[in-house]
Formats: structure tokens, sequence, C-alpha cells
């Protein structure tokens, strides 16, 4: 992992056909490295990168460090490898968060 890279976990999540309360998520402690590391963006499959934890540790520490999240990303039928990602958020006045379309290229751009 080096720095300002986007990092996409794609889990058993990818295979849920309804919601799982058991959702596969990030820890703080991978938290905490992928800031270390000084990624750009972190992508999951899942619809949040935590479960609901007293105080959202690992979100305060992603978005703390001023890193990007991009949840509920549907990955079943991406292989692993390397992408092109493009996400465009909508122009909405005073929100911190937005609705996109992730569409991962696999070709070099």
């Amino acid at each position: 992992i080096n720095q300002d890279e986007i990092i996409i976990f794609k889990t058993k999540n990818s295979y849920d056909i309804k919601y799982n309360p058991k959702f596969v998520y990030i820890e703080e402690d991978a938290a905490n490295y992928l800031v270390e590391k000084k990624i750009k963006t972190i992508g999951i499959d899942a619809m949040s990168i935590e479960r609901d934890k007293k105080d959202h540790p690992a979100h305060k520490i992603i978005l703390g460090a001023g890193i990007g999240v991009i949840e509920d990303m549907m990955l079943k039928d991406v292989s692993q490898g390397e992408y092109f990602l493009s996400a465009l958020p909508l122009n909405i006045k005073n929100a911190d968060a937005s609705p996109i379309r992730a569409v991962l290229i696999d070709e070099k751009i």
C-alpha cells in the first residue's frame, strides 16, 4: 500500500443477497494502519466502514485524517487488480456526504 493510493476492500459482503448485520468492516487498528500509509480514499462493499460502535472510532480516525470513504460498493463481479476509479459526487450545498456512481476502469488512463 503506497501513499495517495485508493484502497478498495472486496469482502464476503459482495456475495450477501440481503443485509447481513454481521458484515465485514474496518477495525480501529486497520484504520490507523491506513492513515499511517497516507492513502487517499477507502472503498468497501459494506454499508459502512464499521458496525455501530460507540463513538465510531474507525470513522473518526479515517475521516479525521482527510481520507475519503466510499461505502456500499457493488464488487461481486470485480476481480482483484489495479483500476482507475471515477467517483463523482453530487454538488449538494452544505453537505458532508453525497451519493456517487463509482466506476472502475481496468485500463490505464
